[in-house]
């Protein structure tokens, strides 16, 4: 079994790997648990994995991890790729078998849309790099962001260690020379090229069996005749593409974050004592946002010392809400459409997201002066009314004038040709 390391580097010094599993056939074995990713970026890891493989969008499998240190907490954005690539190897097996695990380490973001490998902090990487090259480390192959090699020092350690050797994508033969300690570079928009070259492509049995009918059907038809078109099989029509349900994932972050946060909060609650409050202006030490997460509520310390408070959780991209209780408990709540008691309208709940607003002039000769810089905007999700309904039928605006007015006589006076309509959602 493969799997995929992560190193971590404490005070300047090598703490260890936590390591990313994925048990095809088999029950988990002693020491692992289901991974939750201590990283502020994993809402984006989570896109990345949906862009580069698919079907991961239908997940059967789950990533397991373990530490090489059990006393250690082994957290920071350093660890996405690492957990990409464990979480593509749950649909994709390797192209071939490697002997011990392939250590990674770099950051993930989105940038355009499209997901980017972005370098470590390099004083860590150079801890990171001694640890994998000494003898003490039995694992062959590092994956890194290509921009980490660029700094000085770096090419100081790999002349001490004669025998590695460092390839980029396009001259990498996977799983390369067992015997000696291979680095793999990756640039920063080579993601893509990373997944092709690891694992192997899915096999799409359904394409090639009507491939292989339909060269049957033709030598049948030029013997026999060619048979109406609806006796056509419908096998051989064209099924309809799939819709590719993605909520999955975005709200396994979104609970990622609720259970990472009540870690932290948690321990933070009760050495600070009465009074303290966690919440998402009031964060737990050690612990950073994911922009992609919305949060609500607040957890506190009562007066006998216990914790208190009830938070939910939700992805910018999902309906779902994750309950956080007192005790650390998870309860995810589905939102349906909900009716205003005091109106009697229906609402409905659009789901968040985040867009880029403003012109690049680097790129974009046409931009205005106002226009600029470009950058990502996020909107929370919001309720909005299920139909459109006229100003003056509407209910808000008839309490509104029966309150300023005092009566009303003019609420059912009929509308309008000029009135004006609510935008729909």
């Amino acid at each position: 079994m493969t799997r995929f390391a992560y190193p971590n580097v404490r005070a300047s010094r090598f703490a260890g790997c936590g390591r990313y599993a994925v048990f095809f056939e088999a029950t988990p074995e002693p020491g692992y648990e289901e991974a939750i990713p201590e990283s502020s970026t994993i809402s984006e890891v989570m896109d990345a994995i949906l862009m580069l493989a698919p079907e991961s969008s239908d997940a059967k499998r789950v990533v397991y991890e373990t530490a090489d240190d059990p006393d250690e907490t082994y957290r920071g954005d350093s660890l996405d790729l690492a957990y990409l690539l464990a979480a593509i190897h749950c649909h994709r097996p390797l192209r071939s078998e490697i002997a011990g695990d392939i250590w990674c380490t770099g950051s993930l973001h989105l940038e355009g849309g499209c997901p980017i490998l972005k370098q470590v902090i390099p004083q860590g990487f150079e801890v990171k790099l001694n640890a994998f090259l000494s003898d003490e480390n039995p694992d062959p192959l590092f994956v890194i962001p290509e921009t980490n090699l660029r700094h000085p020092g770096i090419s100081q350690i790999l002349d001490r260690n004669g025998d590695v050797r460092v390839f980029s994508l396009k001259a990498f033969r996977f799983p390369g020379d067992p015997r000696k300690k291979t680095i793999l570079k990756v640039r920063r928009n080579e993601l893509d090229v990373l997944t092709d070259t690891l694992f192997k492509t899915p096999a799409n049995w359904r394409k090639r069996i009507i491939t292989a009918m339909a060269v049957i059907f033709v030598l049948t038809a030029l013997f026999l005749g060619v048979p109406h078109v609806k006796d056509v099989p419908r096998f051989f029509q064209k099924p309809d593409k799939p819709s590719r349900p993605s909520a999955n994932l975005h709200d396994f972050s979104a609970k990622s974050e609720a259970e990472r946060f009540y870690r932290l909060a948690r321990e933070h609650l009760k050495n600070q004592g009465t009074g303290t409050t966690c919440d998402e202006t009031h964060l737990p030490p050690g612990f950073s946002k994911s922009r992609d997460i919305a949060y609500r509520g607040s957890l506190h310390t009562d007066d006998d010392g216990h914790v208190g408070g009830e938070m939910t959780f939700s992805h910018l991209k999902s309906a779902t809400l994750f309950s956080l209780d007192s005790d650390g408990a998870v309860t995810a709540l589905q939102v349906a459409d909900s009716t205003d008691l005091l109106t009697g309208m229906t609402f409905v709940w659009i789901p968040g997201g985040c867009y880029d607003m403003g012109c690049d002039s680097e790129t974009d000769g046409n931009c205005s002066p106002w226009e600029g810089p470009l950058h990502t905007v996020c909107v929370d999700g919001f309720w909005i009314g299920k139909y459109e309904v006229a100003t003056k039928y509407s209910p808000i605006a008839a309490l509104a004038r029966k309150c300023r007015l005092g009566h009303d006589s003019h609420v059912n006076a009929p509308p309008k040709a000029d009135t004006p309509v609510a935008a729909r959602g």
